[in-house]
């Protein structure tokens, strides 16, 4: 990724609420109902939220990642 994908990512992370409601609405539309539901879809469901789950965390990794190139460019004369 280039650093504007890197930038607007840190920004979509960084407003709270904006990536909250993101996250809610794909979760939903994970878990909608389509019909008579059996095993295999419960299993898919829970599946689905599982690696959301694990991709919300990678996301939130840019968060860190830019925080900590921030705090590395300070002023090295000081």
């Amino acid at each position: 990724m280039n650093d504007a994908q890197n930038a607007k990512l840190d920004l979509f992370i960084k407003d709270q609420v904006m990536s909250d409601a993101v996250y809610e609405v794909i979760r939903d539309a994970f878990l909608s109902k389509k019909g008579k539901k059996d095993i295999q879809v419960l299993a898919a469901e829970r599946l689905a939220i599982d690696l959301l789950d694990d991709a919300w965390k990678e996301l939130s990794k840019f968060n860190s990642i830019n925080s900590e190139k921030q705090s590395q460019s300070g002023n090295v004369g000081l």
